[in-house]
């Protein structure tokens, strides 16, 4: 992530960089930051995860180095969050173009029987950790202008998670918004154009 931002930067004589940052994303952020907040302009994180404190305890150095994942088993996560009886959020419900795209990212997909992409198993591993006590970084050590924005179902990141987060950072302005009838892929959803607005007006702020 250094690279990224260095170069950004790079490109532009040095401003500020404003990071999005989605689910896992949050924890590869939140390690940067730690040491680079004079780097940031404003911060989004999207669905972030935050520490919990489980009693099921699992060794994280025993996760693979990565999984195969299907476009039903995608499917199925996506609608996981999804209250009964609510109609389909998803933008396309049968994922006729995303489906395609997501295989062609992986060019053994469909030589596998189902058809499947290899994903990295660190991001699950890393989730697991959080979960069990040890995030990754100190949300104490980022002061950078933060945004918390979650779906209503989201349930990678709830209201105490999204709770502990906001309690923890050290930012001085620091906001959580929930968008209504959304889970935790709302960027694939009908809730999608809320959380660009949402997001848009925070960058500009």
């Amino acid at each position: 992530m250094v690279r990224f931002v260095d170069h950004i930067r790079e490109q532009r004589r040095g401003a500020a960089v404003n990071i999005i940052a989605h689910s896992w994303g949050s924890i590869a952020t939140g390690c940067y930051l730690e040491n680079h907040n004079h780097l940031a302009g404003r911060l989004v994180f999207f669905g972030p995860i935050a520490q919990r404190q489980s009693v099921k305890r699992v060794d994280v150095r025993g996760f693979p180095a990565s999984r195969l994942i299907t476009v039903t088993a995608q499917l199925e996560r996506f609608l996981h969050d999804v209250p009964e009886g609510e109609g389909p959020l998803l933008d396309e419900p049968e994922l006729a173009s995303w489906g395609p795209a997501y295989l062609a990212s992986d060019p053994a997909a469909l030589t596998r029987d189902p058809p499947a992409v290899a994903v990295p198993g660190g991001p699950a591993a890393d989730i697991a950790a959080a979960w069990q006590g040890e995030l990754a970084y100190d949300p104490g050590r980022i002061t950078t202008p933060i945004l918390l924005i979650r779906g209503e179902w989201d349930s990678l990141c709830n209201d105490k998670d999204a709770r502990w987060l906001l309690d923890g950072l050290g930012s001085e302005e620091k906001r959580d918004l929930v968008i209504p009838g959304a889970t935790h892929l709302m960027h694939l959803e009908e809730g999608r154009f809320a959380l660009w607005s949402a997001v848009a007006e925070f960058l500009r702020d």
